[in-house]
């Protein structure tokens, strides 16, 4: 039945084709929306792996906080795996940082990396989920370094973030 103004009509139902014509359509416009528009490229994938494999390993970093002696404290060495870390916060694919061998583990409970423009830089954050260090590195190939800033990043307010300078060195994965 339905009721517009003062006058009550009855409505005529949907019968069985009109019912299977409804869910045709919508069973045609969820397959459309879920169909890749396209194929992920192979050529890319492989790119992306081999960057991943070829930074993969132990670094040492050495930081000179520009504004205080001693910014928070992270690991000096760690190990670049290649294992990925399951984050959907991030847009990109991150990689799980570890403490190298025989180095103290910080008090981040996340750290991951990743590669950026290809394999000639390095992103790495440390973070607890409130705060922590942000690092981009570049690779200087002539002098077999990396070089870049580190920087801290807090959600509390009014808290300012501290710059410093980094050098690092691909080294040995052992204690």
């Amino acid at each position: 039945m339905l009721i517009t103004g003062c006058a009550v009509r009855p409505v005529r139902e949907a019968g069985p084709s009109v019912l299977r014509l409804v869910w045709l359509f919508l069973a045609a416009g969820a397959v459309l929306l879920c169909w890749p528009t396209s194929a992920p490229s192979q050529t890319a994938t492989t790119e992306a792996d081999a960057s991943v494999a070829s930074l993969a390993g132990c670094y040492e970093f050495r930081i000179q906080w520009r504004d205080s002696k001693n910014g928070p404290w992270i690991e000096r060495r760690v190990w670049l795996t290649t294992s990925q870390l399951a984050d959907s916060a991030n847009s990109r694919i991150v990689f799980v940082v570890r403490p190298a061998p025989g180095e103290k583990a910080s008090r981040y409970t996340a750290v991951y990396w990743s590669p950026t423009d290809g394999d000639k830089g390095l992103m790495i954050v440390w973070t607890s989920g409130l705060d922590g260090v942000s690092m981009h590195l570049v690779l200087d190939r002539r002098l077999q370094r990396w070089k870049g800033t580190a920087q801290t990043f807090s959600d509390a307010i009014g808290a300012t973030s501290e710059i410093g300078d980094v050098v690092g060195r691909a080294i040995a994965c052992q204690a």
